[in-house]
C-alpha cells in the first residue's frame, strides 16, 4: 500500500500480477494468499469509500466515480482488488486430501521450520490488524462493505477455521510424539531382559552344577581310599605273629627242637593268611586311591570349565550395564531435543490459534447488524482465549534403571567368592579344590625394567672414535597354540591386558617392545583384545581351550650390517662395567608375598 504511486500505470499490474502467481507455490500457498487478503483489506481500512479525485483509493466501497465507469486510477485499483481477491479466494478454497494449511501448520511433532512458523505467525498478525481496522470502521460508520471486501472476508473465515483445526491437529501430533519418547525408554533400554546375559547366566549356572556334583563323588572317593588304605596300614602296623616268634632261636636239644617245630607250625598258620591280608588291603588302598586321583582330575577339569563360564557371565552382565546405559544416554538426550522443538511448536501454535480466533470475532462484528455492532466489538476487545486445551504435558525424567551386577559383584577368586563357592561347601574338606583361574579383564601393573647386561658406561675419549656397532637383535617370531597361555603348573603367572587392538600384529608389536613378554593370548576368533605374559621364556603354552589362542614368541637370527667409521687414531673399545652375579637364598615354602 505504502509503495502505490498516486497514479498507478498501466504497466504497473501486469508486473503484480506476475508477482502475485510467483507466490502461489505448494508451500506457500495459502500465507501468500492470507498476505493479499491482508493487504486488501488494508486498503480497504486505510481509505474507506474515498473518492480518486482527493487522491485515495476506493477499496472498501467503489467511489461515484468508479460506478459510473470512470476509467481514471481509482478504476484501475478497484479492478486490482478483484484480481487479487481471485487469486487469494482460489488459493485459500483450493485444497487436494490430507495437504494444504491444516497438513503445513500442523507438522509432524515440531516439523514446520522456525522461519516457517514465524512467517505464518506474521501473516496473520498482519491480516488480524486489517480485520480489526476494517471492524472498527464499520462499527463507526465510517467503513461501508463492497462485495470484494465480503468475498475476502468469506475466505478469511474458512481460513481461520483450517488453522483452528491445524492447531488442535498439531498439538494431537506433538503429545503422540513426547508420549513415545517416554516410552522408548522401556521398549528400547530393558536392563533386564539381555538374551546374551541369560544364556551366559544358564552356562554358568549348569557347570556350576556339574563340578559340585563331581566333587560330591570326590569327597565320597577320598573318604574311600582313606579308608582303604588305613585297613592297608593298620595291618602292616600291627602284624600281630606268634608270641614264639619274638623269643624263636635255634634248638640245642630235643625238648628245644619240638618247640621250635611247635613255633614254626604256629607261623606257618599265621603267615599265609597275614600275607594274604596284606596283599589285599595294599591293592584296595592303590585301586581306591588311583580312583580319587582319576576323579580328582576330572573335577579339576570342572572347576576351570565353571571358572571360565562364570567370567564369560561376568562380561556379559557388565557390556549389558555398559548397553543400558548408553542408550538410556541417548535417549535422554533425544527427548530433551524433541521437548526444547515440541516447546517452539506449542507456542507458536497458540499464538495462531489465539490470532485465529480474533479474527474470527472481528469478522463477525463486521458481518453483524447495525444495532449489535459496537456490542460485538467491546466483546472483542475483551476477549481471552483459552489455549489450555493446546497444553502439551511433557513428562518427568525418567530415572535409570539400577543395573543388577549384584551375581557378579564379586570376581571369581576373590576371597569371598571362594567361600561362597568352595569352602563353605559340605564337600571342600574331601575335596579341596585347585588353584582358582581369575578373570582376565583386568590390567596387572607392570614395573619398568632394566637389564644391567645391556647397561655400559660411556668412556671419554679424547679423539673421535668409530659409530659404535649394533649387536645382532633378534628377529621375533610367534608358535601359535591352541588354548589360554599356561605353565605346566596350569598357572598363568604375571600379565598385562591390552584392549582396542586392531588385529594380531598390533599386539605382537606391544609384545615385541616389551623386554619381558614372551608370549601372549587372544580369544579366538580375534575380538580386539590380548593378553601379554611376562614369565621367562617357554614357560607358557596352550592350554587346549578352543576359545583361545597362545602364540609363544620364538627368536631368529637377524643379519646385521656395520659402517666403518673413519678415525684419525684408534682408541680402546668402551669398557663396560662390572655386573654383579645373582645369587639365591632358599627358603621353605611357596614364593608369597607379605600379603
Amino acid at each position: 500500500h505504502a509503495g502505490l504511486p498516486k497514479s498507478p500505470s498501466r504497466s504497473l499490474f501486469p508486473r503484480m500480477c506476475k508477482r502475485g502467481a510467483a507466490m502461489l507455490g505448494s508451500t506457500g500457498l495459502r500465507l501468500a494468499a492470507l498476505s493479499g487478503l491482508g493487504l486488501l483489506l488494508a486498503f480497504s481500512a486505510a481509505a474507506p469509500a474515498a473518492d480518486v479525485r482527493d487522491g485515495s483509493y476506493a477499496i472498501g466501497a467503489p467511489s461515484a466515480a468508479a460506478r459510473e465507469g470512470d476509467t481514471g486510477p481509482g478504476r484501475w485499483m478497484f479492478q486490482y482488488d478483484h484480481n487479487l481477491l481471485a487469486l487469494s479466494r482460489g488459493a485459500l478454497t483450493k485444497r487436494s486430501g490430507g495437504t494444504g494449511v491444516q497438513h503445513e501448520l500442523a507438522g509432524s511433532g515440531g516439523q514446520i521450520s522456525l522461519a516457517q512458523s514465524h512467517s505464518q505467525q506474521n501473516h496473520l498478525e498482519h491480516v488480524l490488524a486489517a480485520v480489526k481496522k476494517l471492524a472498527q470502521g464499520v462499527a463507526n460508520g465510517t467503513e461501508q462493505l463492497s462485495g470484494t471486501t465480503r468475498e475476502a472476508l468469506a475466505g478469511i473465515v474458512e481460513e481461520m477455521e483450517a488453522i483452528i483445526e491445524a492447531t488442535e491437529e498439531g498439538h494431537r501430533t506433538d503429545q503422540g510424539l513426547v508420549d513415545d519418547a517416554r516410552d522408548a525408554f522401556e521398549m528400547q533400554c530393558d536392563s533386564s531382559d539381555d538374551g546374551e546375559v541369560n544364556i551366559s547366566a544358564t552356562k554358568a549356572n549348569t557347570s556350576e552344577h556339574k563340578h559340585m556334583q563331581c566333587r560330591v563323588l570326590e569327597a565320597e572317593f577320598s573318604r574311600n581310599a582313606s579308608e582303604k588304605c588305613a585297613t592297608y596300614w593298620d595291618e602292616v602296623a600291627a602284624p600281630s605273629p606268634p608270641e614264639c616268634m619274638l623269643t624263636l632261636s635255634g634248638a640245642n636239644n630235643e625238648s628245644e627242637a619240638e618247640l621250635l617245630d611247635s613255633c614254626l607250625a604256629h607261623i606257618s598258620a599265621w603267615v599265609g593268611p597275614y600275607r594274604a591280608r596284606v596283599v589285599k588291603t595294599k591293592a584296595d588302598c592303590k585301586s581306591a586311591t588311583d580312583e580319587h586321583q582319576r576323579m580328582v582330575q576330572e573335577c579339576v577339569g570342572h572347576q576351570r570349565d565353571f571358572e571360565q563360564r562364570f567370567c564369560d557371565y561376568r562380561r556379559e552382565v557388565i557390556s549389558a550395564c555398559s548397553r543400558y546405559d548408553k542408550c538410556f544416554s541417548r535417549l535422554e538426550k533425544e527427548r530433551q531435543t524433541l521437548h526444547e522443538k515440541v516447546q517452539v511448536s506449542e507456542a507458536s501454535r497458540k499464538a495462531q490459534y489465539v490470532a485465529a480466533k480474533h479474527i474470527q470475532c472481528f469478522v463477525m462484528v463486521i458481518n453483524g447488524s447495525t444495532g449489535t455492532r459496537k456490542g460485538l466489538l467491546e466483546n472483542c476487545y475483551s476477549l481471552e482465549v483459552a489455549t489450555s486445551h493446546l497444553n502439551v504435558t511433557y513428562h518427568n525424567t525418567i530415572e535409570a534403571d539400577e543395573c543388577d551386577d549384584s551375581p557378579v559383584k564379586i570376581c571369581p577368586c576373590e576371597e569371598q567368592w571362594l567361600a561362597d563357592r568352595y569352602k563353605s561347601q559340605p564337600w571342600f574338606n574331601d575335596a579341596p579344590t585347585a588353584e582358582c583361574m581369575p578373570c582376565e579383564d583386568g590390567v596387572s601393573t607392570t614395573v619398568a625394567y632394566i637389564d644391567p647386561a645391556t647397561t655400559t658406561m660411556e668412556a671419554p675419549t679424547p679423539a673421535p672414535t668409530p659409530a659404535p656397532t649394533a649387536e645382532p637383535v633378534s628377529s621375533p617370531t610367534y608358535d601359535e597354540t591352541v588354548g589360554d597361555c599356561r605353565t605346566s603348573s596350569g598357572a598363568h603367572g604375571h600379565y598385562q591386558t591390552l584392549a582396542g587392538q586392531a588385529d594380531l600384529e598390533a599386539c605382537m608389536a606391544h609384545c615385541n617392545e616389551d623386554a619381558k613378554c614372551h608370549a601372549f593370548d587372544t580369544n579366538f576368533p580375534f575380538a580386539g583384545k590380548c593378553w601379554l605374559f611376562h614369565e621367562g621364556p617357554g614357560d607358557h603354552t596352550g592350554n587346549g581351550n578352543t576359545r583361545s589362542r597362545c602364540y609363544i614368541q620364538t627368536l631368529e637370527p637377524a643379519i646385521t650390517t656395520t659402517t666403518e667409521v673413519p678415525t684419525p687414531a684408534p682408541t680402546p673399545a668402551p669398557t663396560a662395567e662390572p655386573v654383579s652375579s645373582p645369587t639365591y637364598d632358599e627358603t621353605v615354602g611357596d614364593c608369597r608375598t607379605s600379603s
